[in-house]
Formats: C-alpha cells, structure tokens, sequence
C-alpha cells in the first residue's frame, strides 16, 4: 500500500512543510542559468531558494491560490 505523501492534510497547503512530494530536474540554457545565479546573488538567496521564491512571487502577483 504506497505511503501517503502527507502526514496531515494541512501540510499540502503549508508552505513551509518538508520538501519530500516532489522532485525536478530542470535543463537550463546558459542564459538562464546566469540569470538565476544572478537573482540569488542580489537577493542572497541559494539558487533553489530562488525558484521558490520567484514560483511563490508570480503566484501572490498574478492572485492564484495554493
């Protein structure tokens, strides 16, 4: 019987619950890739951190609920 991915069913809607749901492997272009490291540059943020951080901007910018 596979395991639930969550331990509750709050945890799908906590933004800060553990990151064990999913994983991606994202191919990036150079340009890309500059850019991003950029962004987490100026923002001192881990490249990682930055995805979700822009992914969490463009959904609080563009009113899409979680």
């Amino acid at each position: 019987m596979p395991r639930p991915a969550y331990s509750s069913p709050n945890e799908a809607q906590d933004e800060n619950a553990p990151r064990k749901y999913r994983a991606l492997r994202i191919p990036l272009n150079e340009y890309e890739f500059n850019l991003l490291d950029a962004l987490s540059k100026k923002t001192g943020r881990s490249r990682l951190s930055t995805i979700r951080w822009a992914l969490k901007k463009m959904a609080d910018d563009e009113r899409i609920p979680a």
